[in-house]
């Protein structure tokens, strides 16, 4: 008789006479469980958790810590139309938006004087800081071009959240890979 046989046999010749032991363990075991998920288990919603702690972006988000908002989940939208006032037709357009969606949004924070952020405008920027840029636009050309063919708000929140899910999906599943233990 093979060991597998054998331990199983002799399990359930152990449990058969036992019932009422055996479900004293059952119920305590189920006790102890939902007392360790009541007391240990956390939910943590901010998306930055989901992703290694060593991954570059995570890094660049600490040095921007002063714009953290109070840490408040943030995202920012940047906004250049074909004249001054169409931009700001647009921004308060979306600005309505999302004040009817409070269950989502919670405030708005808009119209930044641009002048303040002249120290970082792209022709600013070294040479392997444009490639990078032309290199991340180039991993993202599916969304831009997607957004391009149907540039409403929808879409683009649409848009930017499969991208973001199927990136933290990729992070939870295979970025452990890239952890050094």
């Amino acid at each position: 008789m093979n060991l597998l046989a054998r331990f199983s046999k002799d399990l359930v010749a152990w449990v058969l006479p036992r019932p009422r032991f055996i479900l004293a363990v059952s119920l305590l075991s189920v006790i102890v469980s939902l007392w360790l998920a009541a007391v240990r288990l956390e939910v943590r919603t901010e998306q930055l958790e989901l992703i290694s702690p060593r991954h570059p972006l995570i890094a660049k988000t600490r040095i921007l810590g002063e714009f953290n908002f109070h840490g408040k989940t943030t995202f920012a939208l940047v906004v250049r139309g074909p004249t001054q006032n169409r931009a700001i037709e647009f921004m308060n357009a979306i600005v309505s938006k999302i004040h009817a969606d409070p269950e989502h949004f919670e405030d708005v924070f808009y119209r930044i004087n641009p002048d303040e952020f002249k120290k970082w405008l792209l022709y600013y920027l070294d040479k392997p800081e444009l490639v990078s840029i032309r290199n991340t636009l180039e991993r993202n050309s599916v969304l831009v071009h997607k957004m391009a063919v149907n540039p409403d708000l929808l879409n683009f929140f649409k848009l930017v959240n499969q991208d973001m899910a199927s990136r933290m999906v990729g992070e939870f599943f295979t970025g452990f890979l890239d952890e050094k233990v």
